[in-house]
């Protein structure tokens, strides 16, 4: 409980922080880390480029911008719900999570990260933080030779281990069968570098794929530092049962954003997700 306290207290001042008028740029600080703030487009630029493979994709269900079914719409439409949601709010942060395994949630967080991408007025970051079972890297078809864990133990900068697509999409994904301390997410440290990063990427909106909520206490935890979560359920799968008590779980740290059917075998034919928002 202390450590969820801690995180709660972490994102109260991180939201007060956005209400606060910017420092002077003069002010007594480190130099180098007020340029890289102060420049983010340098700092994108430094990223490491990855071109998804387009086959990569389509077999993992990731939606192309040449998809000629309704998915593409579908995934559109809800990037729009929710930008304008997270614009009204001046909220950046948003978590991806789901009652249980095998509701696509990460699939979801891919073609959502996708889907916003392709406005080039944004830009976006997309984090995996289901740390023991990372599969985001597998779905877009990225092997890096530096996981999420390597990033979030602070032993490599976001620099140097956030991949880039095209010009304005960042991921941060994990090695394949990597075992991953299983209290990392929680240490103060994770926190910094998750904090350096946006300072210095300056993202519009931060993508988190979270763990089951029923799985790990991580996404609880999370919900502390983040602005909102969407609560993805699978069609003949997910109980509301379920999804009632993940949404009264996580509104006692977070706003509920939004929940997504997935998985619909009934959904109308232009449509490859069902959803509702408040």
């Amino acid at each position: 409980m202390e450590k969820l306290q801690i995180a709660i207290e972490h994102a109260r001042k991180r939201r007060e922080s956005k209400e606060a008028k910017a420092p002077p740029k003069d002010r007594t600080a480190d130099e180098g880390a007020v340029n890289l703030v102060e420049q983010p487009d340098d700092a994108w630029a430094a990223l490491k480029p990855f071109a998804p493979n387009a086959r990569t994709l389509a077999r993992n269900r990731i939606v192309v911008e040449n998809d000629d079914g309704g998915a593409k719409t579908a995934i559109d439409i809800l990037r729009t719900r929710l930008l304008t949601m997270m614009r009204a709010n001046d909220w950046t942060r948003v978590m991806l999570t789901s009652p249980t395994s095998g509701c696509g949630k990460s699939t979801l967080a891919a073609n959502l990260a996708m889907s916003l991408q392709r406005q080039e007025d944004l830009k976006i970051l997309l984090i995996d933080l289901d740390l023991q079972q990372m599969s985001l890297g597998d779905k877009l078809g990225l092997s890096p030779e530096k996981g999420v864990a390597d990033f979030l133990s602070g032993s490599v900068s976001a620099t140097d281990q956030f991949h880039r697509i095209g010009e304005n999409l960042a991921v941060s994904v994990g090695r394949s069968r990597a075992i991953v301390e299983r209290e990392l997410l929680k240490s103060a440290g994770a926190q910094r570098q998750i904090d350096a990063a946006e300072a210095a990427l300056k993202p519009d909106i931060v993508l988190f794929d979270m763990p089951p909520v029923f799985a790990t206490d991580d996404t609880i935890f999370a919900a502390g530092f983040v602005d909102c979560a969407v609560v993805i359920g699978a069609a003949e799968q997910t109980t509301i049962a379920e999804l009632e008590e993940v949404e009264q779980d996580l509104a006692q740290y977070t706003n509920i954003a939004g929940v997504v059917l997935n998985k619909s075998r009934f959904a109308p034919k232009h449509a490859g997700y069902g959803y509702k928002y408040r």
